[in-house]
């Protein structure tokens, strides 16, 4: 057969929804409001970057930094995982501390992608 021409049609594309940040610890992740187990917070526990798990989009993403806030104090992470120093300073906060994560910036695998900014959650320590 010969091709042809079907006519043409107007596509109107949306951007991509904003990936959500969590805290991930092995196969258990902690969204915005949750508390999370003492034994959680160690070397690795990182933020990640997701369209959660039931997200229709399955986009892999690279947090590349983070702010964390806890008791008034704030640290800064150039990668997906805590420091030492916000580490030792969610293991002095008492129960039910909130501790959130902000200026989370991330980039999707994919080529081409820009770094983007998320937005922040708070999650609670629990023991």
């Amino acid at each position: 057969g010969q091709p042809k021409s079907m006519g043409s049609q107007v596509f109107r594309v949306k951007p991509m929804p904003t990936p959500q940040g969590s805290i991930k610890n092995g196969d258990r992740e902690y969204a915005d409001g949750e508390s999370v187990p003492s034994a959680r917070w160690n070397a690795n526990t990182q933020v990640i970057a997701s369209y959660g798990k039931d997200g229709v989009l399955n986009v892999p993403f690279v947090v590349t930094g983070f702010t964390l806030s806890v008791n008034g104090s704030e640290y800064t992470s150039n990668s997906d995982r805590l420091t030492r120093d916000m580490l030792d300073k969610i293991g002095k906060a008492k129960a039910g501390a909130r501790v959130t994560i902000e200026k989370i910036r991330a980039k999707s695998t994919q080529a081409g992608s820009k770094e983007q900014g998320l937005n922040s959650f708070t999650v609670k320590t629990a023991y």
